[in-house]
């Protein structure tokens, strides 16, 4: 049985004479009858009947041990249940801090996202990454390489778009051997169900055999058949793809889609992803080979964001992103439906005779057109206002000049 230090404290001060002053209690078995015992004893008695009891006791050994170590003229030691909870110091025995492939962008044992509409390039800003690691070149923001010359990326082709992985590969000279793919040599094309727990395992073995620092998913959505815009449909898919990272120390980029807002596809991936990045095409028809990129969410401060030039060797990258265009402000009004359907009734209200703006105003309310609206058709019909003892009227254009109405 082990003892405590506070426990060994106790006993080796009963050794060195001193009287107990409660601490006695506080002792379990077996250490509470030796340290009574020994307490009942005068001070010139108590080592011979330590000895004895040693050699009854089969730990003697760690017992010696553990009271030679204790300063009995000190403070009781203190002890804490780290059986019973973990603390940050537990964290940090296995991270430090936060661990980076390259600095600000993609982290190390975690989910990583990129977002772009389809066709901005996504895959070939993958690709020019492995580019960059294969051939230990500097990172985009030129950050040196991370990496030694050789380092394979793996990927899995979710999409199952090889022909434009291809492509990409050779147009960045990337040599066969540099880019790792999910699945086994026999079905290059399979293992693209990352709902498989067979499939995920067998991944995170070739993301190992091939010391692959970086993994692609290319496009998340693509695989998994499950609904990722549910929370507990999205929880089953990215809980055991989270434990990859972690077991593997992949920095693992998924790929996704923006919305009209240029929001990614699916808030989940956003919540599950330690960095997102997202890359827009801010004016296609003028720069159309121009690329704005940037880290729109992190636990860290944003690195600025980076101009890119897709080129057919390689992407080039700069510290003057374009600028997106200023947003189209929101016309206000009714729209096209509601007013035609209005300018229809009001002018029917006003045929063949002008009528008093309160009555029109309360039949129009009645009828189910907005205040807004009916004055948005007033004005589409140009419609005139006077006064007529006291009281306001509308008539339309061609209507005579009122003397009173009949």
């Amino acid at each position: 049985m082990t003892i405590r230090p506070p426990d060994a404290w106790t006993l080796r001060r009963l050794l060195c004479g001193y009287s107990m002053n409660g601490q006695l209690t506080s002792l379990p078995d077996p250490w509470k009858r030796m340290g009574e015992h020994l307490d009942g004893l005068p001070k010139e008695g108590r080592q011979a009947a330590w000895m004895a009891m040693l050699a009854a006791r089969p730990e003697a050994a760690e017992l010696v041990k553990a009271l030679e170590e204790i300063d009995p003229n000190g403070p009781a030691p203190t002890t804490v249940a780290a059986a019973l909870f973990a603390t940050l110091a537990d964290v940090a025995k296995i991270i430090s801090a936060q661990s980076w492939l390259w600095k600000g962008w993609l982290a190390l044992g975690v989910l990583n996202a990129v977002a772009a509409d389809p066709g901005v390039g996504k895959t070939r800003f993958a690709m020019d990454l492995a580019r960059r690691l294969w051939f230990g070149l500097a990172w985009p923001d030129g950050q040196p390489a991370t990496q030694p010359a050789g380092t394979r990326t793996l990927w899995v082709q979710g999409d199952r778009n090889f022909a434009e992985m291809l492509q990409a590969a050779r147009d960045f000279g990337l040599p066969d051997e540099a880019v790792a793919l999910g699945s086994a040599p026999d079905e290059p094309f399979g293992s693209l169900d990352l709902d498989d727990p067979d499939t995920l395992a067998a991944i995170g073995d070739r993301i190992k055999a091939a010391a692959a620092p970086l993994a692609v998913i290319d496009t998340v959505g693509m695989t998994t058949s499950r609904n990722l815009s549910r929370p507990d449909e999205a929880r089953e898919f990215f809980a055991p793809i989270l434990e990859l990272c972690q077991r593997t120390g992949v920095a693992l980029l998924g790929q996704t889609h923006l919305s009209a807002n240029k929001e990614a596809l699916g808030r989940r991936i956003v919540e599950k992803a330690r960095v997102v990045i997202k890359m827009t095409q801010p004016d296609p028809e003028g720069q159309p080979d121009r690329r704005r990129l940037w880290v729109d969410k992190t636990a860290v401060v944003k690195p600025p964001a980076l101009g890119i030039t897709m080129g057919t060797a390689g992407n080039d990258y700069d510290f003057d992103p374009p600028k997106e265009p200023d947003p189209v402000p929101k016309k206000r009004g009714p729209s096209p439906e509601k007013l035609e359907e209005c300018k229809t009734w009001l002018a029917a209200q006003l045929t063949p005779n002008p009528a008093r703006v309160s009555a029109v105003r309360k039949a129009a309310e009645q009828a189910g057109h907005a205040a807004g609206t009916l004055y948005a058709a007033r004005d589409a019909l140009r419609v005139s206002e006077y006064e007529l003892d006291g009281r306001k009227w509308w008539k339309l254009p061609a209507q005579p000049d009122p003397a009173k109405p009949s």
